[in-house]
């Protein structure tokens, strides 16, 4: 009689573990996967214009450019809720042989996004950055969140904006974003404008002149689309 007693409590015993088992499979079965992918799938670039890099001045030319840019994010379709895709600060070198520069690289949850969003950064005094040409010196009048070189009349300036800006710009389309695979998304910004006013180039080593740069710099961050074969065009 022991014996048999033995063996029914073993009996539920393993009768228990398997209901228990078969539970947690259920639950790991019915877990929504799409609130957190298991690998990245969006990729974020960022392009000198086109139209940017045919326009031709014969005073102005311009050899480089670099933007420093904090939190990139997503911005869902059907609510104010955003998702990062690069959560702190980047410097973003421009390619201006018209090739593009990836700036983030992120799992986002699968969803319709119509907006991304972005600050151009000029960075605080005790913040770590990744490029130490955006800081200079203890005063904290000697932070940047763009750099540009170039020459003016044959003569070379640096160009050192303070815009510190939140930026929103919609995508041509939403873009639906889901769990396997890659959605590549371009994002044109037009450097040579900075320096153009009705066609013609202003000083950039002209106190006088920095007002209108930088306006033109925090509205220069154009159009963005889907590009998943990172050609700079709408797919």
């Amino acid at each position: 009689m022991k014996e048999s007693t033995r063996h029914v409590r073993m009996r539920g015993l393993n009768i228990l573990a398997l209901t228990f088992s078969g539970l947690l499979a259920l639950a790991s079965g019915c877990r929504d996967t799409s609130i957190n992918p298991s690998v990245d799938n969006v990729m974020l670039n960022v392009k000198a214009s086109r139209s940017s890099l045919e326009k031709t001045d014969a005073t102005l030319g311009i050899s480089s450019v670099k933007v420093l840019l904090k939190r990139i994010r997503f911005g869902a379709a059907v609510s104010d809720d955003s998702v990062d895709v690069q959560s702190g600060i980047v410097a973003v070198p421009l390619d201006l042989n018209g090739g593009m520069t990836m700036v983030g690289v992120s799992r986002v949850r699968a969803g319709v996004y119509d907006r991304v969003k972005f600050q151009l950064h000029k960075p605080e005094d005790t913040e770590p950055i990744p490029d130490p040409e955006f800081r200079e010196g203890e005063s904290g009048n000697l932070r940047f969140s763009v750099i540009v070189r170039g020459t003016y009349g044959g003569v070379p300036f640096v160009y050192r904006s303070r815009v510190n800006a939140e930026q929103e710009q919609r995508l041509r389309t939403p873009v639906t974003i889901g769990e396997g695979g890659m959605t590549s998304v371009t994002l044109l910004v037009d450097p040579v404008e900075w320096f153009l006013s009705g066609g013609l180039a202003l000083d950039p080593a002209l106190l006088s002149n920095s007002s209108a740069i930088d306006e033109s710099i925090r509205t220069s961050f154009g159009e963005v689309f889907r590009d998943d074969n990172r050609d700079g065009r709408p797919d």
